[in-house]
């Protein structure tokens, strides 16, 4: 049964006139079904498309394997219809869409002087309203709130197996419901490993549609007709046969290898659920996977002026060989904002000596649950001021990773927002650092060190230890030494601390000290006593100092209510201490 429902858009429109733009308001009225709009909304959102370049047949000769395949459609989320722009307005909507903020997404209202050829391309931006609206946190595309719970969200997927007058693709729909639902080396279960079994795609079920397939012919020639064209009379043929794109998750169309894909082997809507596939790449993992990254809200991951090139990443791999299936991920950032992930720690270091001293696990040790120590992390992020984010993760080669490029090093991605391209900034091996000067605008260079790894015994998880600081000299502080602070105490001596924390118990009579950050009731010391490091609270502390430096009765620092791990080394002394002058 049909259920009627009005919706009413209230919004701030623009109204583009030659090159003026005015601002006006207008309501809009929807009629739905139970599960899809009947018919086009007459209105699309500015969604880039992107493609894949395709090296599935080594005798197609492809000019620089590296360049990136991208453009902006205008998608109808209702109808599922997709509308290019000619090359004489493609400047200034590219113009209207890099004005956007992050969370931000152009609408336009479409009218019929839009199109003067045909319904696959807008011809002029004349008199088409336009709409900046808040980006919609669709729970149909993300997988969000699902990080910290075994709660597991089943994707429906549809696969239409589209022939034309001249061709048909070469897998028949029992070899492409196993490209995409078998238990092995298919998008489902890479997609189960990556997530760590919190994303799950089914089957799409209905009238004609066998074990999540559905097979369409178009009425027309698809040789070397353009994907774009065939993608929108196979969405046309399956309304006809009151099959609609809104119901589900993701929408999957195998063209016959005929049709003209412009050097990809599939393309995809990002942050919508429609993916265009060429004939036979539906059997690599690698395509698939990367393509459904797109459909997730995800970017491009590249390196220096490769747009494809961050080989650690699965929205990167353009150096990756194409095989059946690949055991990789996403890299940190991608990771990041997928939430699969609730072990993540976000950093924002602004004064001279905060640092950060912790473990970062590999993804295959955290989906199998083999974390035993409180306080390891899988993702960092570390922002500043004006500054594209920095995303870090242990890049462990092993299990659902174990094909990845730089193996075992400690990658650090750029990213600027959630649906953003990234740039592999850097790969550390043990003992490596990365870093950037005037982070933040705060006149010290960013340091991130890799300070080495460790493989678990029995069934632990690997890890590499990692320290985030900000430094005003050029030389790296030496891992194995701790980060040093010179305290001046109240008779001029010196002491030398390295930096850590330590809990403050009850019972030790530790409250009314005035060593204790008291939001956060921690401590941060770490005493090394031949060649080993050991933690001491303020008790300890206090009658350590008060023996060794006559006159100085406590030396201290405080947390300043940051998370476990920080020193900050600015104003961090008690009333007894001078500040802390060096690092």
């Amino acid at each position: 049964m049909k259920r009627r429902v009005v919706i009413f858009f209230a919004a701030s429109l623009l109204s583009v006139n030659g090159s003026h733009i005015e601002e006006t308001t207008f309501q809009e009225e929807h009629i739905l079904t139970s599960s899809s709009l009947i018919a086009s909304s007459n209105s699309c959102v500015i969604t880039p498309v992107h493609g894949i370049l395709d090296r599935s047949n080594p005798s197609r000769s492809i000019e620089n394997i590296n360049r990136e395949i991208s453009e902006l459609s205008c998608y109808d989320e209702i109808s599922g219809h997709s509308y290019f722009f000619r090359d004489s307005i493609k400047h200034e909507i590219r113009d209207l869409y890099e004005s956007l903020k992050s969370d931000e997404q152009m609408l336009l209202k479409l009218h019929s002087s839009s199109f003067t050829r045909d319904m696959n391309y807008i011809d002029s931006l004349e008199n088409i309203e336009m709409e900046r609206r808040k980006r919609r946190s669709k729970d149909s595309t993300r997988s969000r709130q699902l990080d910290t719970s075994s709660q597991e969200e089943i994707r429906n997927v549809l696969i239409v197996r589209v022939s034309s007058q001249d061709a048909s693709p070469t897998f028949g729909p029992y070899k492409l419901s196993k490209s995409i639902f078998a238990s092995t080396k298919s998008m489902r279960s890479g997609l189960l490993d990556c997530s760590g079994g919190k994303v799950d795609l089914q089957p799409a079920q209905s009238q004609n549609i066998d074990d999540g397939v559905i097979e369409i012919t178009v009425d027309m020639s698809t040789k070397d007709v353009l994907w774009k064209q065939v993608q929108n009379a196979a969405i046309d043929q399956l309304k006809a046969q009151d099959v609609h794109v809104a119901d589900y998750h993701h929408t999957l169309l195998v063209l016959p290898d005929n049709t003209n894909f412009q050097d990809a082997a599939a393309y995809a809507f990002t942050d919508q659920p429609i993916a265009v596939f060429r004939d036979t790449t539906v059997q690599y993992q690698l395509v698939l996977l990367h393509e459904l990254g797109h459909n997730l809200g995800f970017h491009h991951s590249g390196y220096q002026e490769q747009g494809y090139g961050d080989n650690t990443c699965l929205m990167g791999s353009a150096n990756v060989p194409w095989t059946k299936y690949i055991h990789m991920c996403y890299n940190a950032a991608k990771s990041y904002y997928s939430n699969w992930y609730h072990l993540k720690i976000d950093l924002s270091p602004i004064d001279l000596g905060l640092a950060w001293n912790g473990e970062l696990v590999g993804l295959d040790d955290y989906v199998n649950q083999r974390i035993q120590k409180d306080g390891q992390q899988v993702l960092m992020k570390v922002s500043g001021e004006g500054e594209k984010d920095l995303f870090v993760m242990f890049n462990r080669a092993k299990g659902i990773t174990k094909h990845t490029r730089y193996p075992d090093r400690v990658t650090i991605v750029q990213q600027e927002h959630e649906f953003a391209a990234s740039t592999l900034m850097g790969e550390l091996k043990s003992r490596e650092s990365y870093r950037t000067s005037n982070w933040g605008n705060t006149g010290y260079d960013l340091v991130i060190q890799d300070c080495g790894h460790k493989r678990a015994k029995d069934d632990g998880a690997d890890y590499a230890k990692i320290r985030v600081y900000l430094s005003n000299t050029h030389e790296n502080i030496d891992c194995r030494k701790g980060i040093r602070f010179d305290l001046d105490t109240a008779n001029g001596d010196q002491v030398d601390l390295i930096d850590s924390e330590v809990d403050v118990s009850e019972g030790d009579d530790e409250e009314s000290s005035s060593c204790i950050e008291k939001d956060s009731n921690r401590f941060f010391f770490k005493q090394k006593e031949d060649g080993k490091i050991h933690g001491r609270h303020c008790k300890w502390l206090r009658k350590k100092m008060i023996k060794n430096l006559e006159g100085a009765k406590e030396v201290c620092s405080r947390s300043d209510g940051n998370p476990d791990g920080y020193l900050l080394a600015s104003e961090a002394c008690c009333t007894t201490c001078a500040s802390i002058t060096s690092i």
